[in-house]
């Protein structure tokens, strides 16, 4: 009777406890599950927001590492950087900017970002993922800057928005102001031409 009586508690307080509309907090640090590739994750964190699609613009704050002899490398920190690959004017602690699934990364973040469909869900704005990437989805035998040729990689990667301005706003102002130069002369031509100003 006791243990049923305590059982009945636990059901109740777990029917009226309220849902949280914040992000999931994993506590596991085991990286799994790993897709035939190789990858592995861990969502350390599982977002509640708008969830990636092929093509979307993101926005991506990331911790980049690597194990050599058993110490742990930190070879790049988005939060720290003073420059971002991919973003246009990037000044330091800005997220990488780019569009997931187009080849822009490296295919072990596209992948691990995107997800694979059926091995690794996509990620949701606001989730923070642990991706253990293989060489051959990094930087493969070439390696890259400090990063050893055959390396594998440990990334930290936090989505923090989708859908993200990749223009700066000068490079808007040129884009939009330089075909209006090129109208104006073209006219103003045409017009001291035709008034016999030419």
């Amino acid at each position: 009777k006791i243990l049923l009586l305590i059982s009945l508690q636990i059901t109740a307080i777990a029917a009226f406890a309220p849902i949280s509309s914040t992000p999931v907090v994993v506590t596991t640090t085991i990286l799994g599950p790993t897709a035939a590739n190789g990858l592995a994750y861990n969502d350390v964190v599982v977002g509640d927001g708008q969830e990636v699609s092929k093509g979307d613009s993101v926005s991506i704050h990331y911790i980049g590492s690597y194990s050599d002899g058993g110490e742990t490398v930190e070879f790049e920190n988005s939060r720290s950087a003073s420059v971002n690959r991919g973003v246009v004017g990037a000044t330091e602690g800005m997220p990488i900017v780019f569009f997931i699934g187009k080849g822009k990364v490296i295919p072990g973040w596209e992948e691990g970002i995107l997800g694979n469909g059926n091995e690794i869900p996509p990620m949701k704005v606001g989730g923070k993922r642990t991706l253990e990437i293989p060489a051959d989805l990094a930087y493969g035998s070439e390696g890259r800057g400090v990063i050893p040729a055959n390396q594998d990689l440990t990334f930290d990667v936090e989505l923090m928005d989708i859908g993200v301005q990749t223009e700066s706003i000068i490079s808007q102002a040129f884009r939009l102001a330089v075909p209006g130069v090129f109208g104006f002369l073209i006219l103003n031509s045409i017009y001291l031409y035709v008034t016999g100003q030419a």
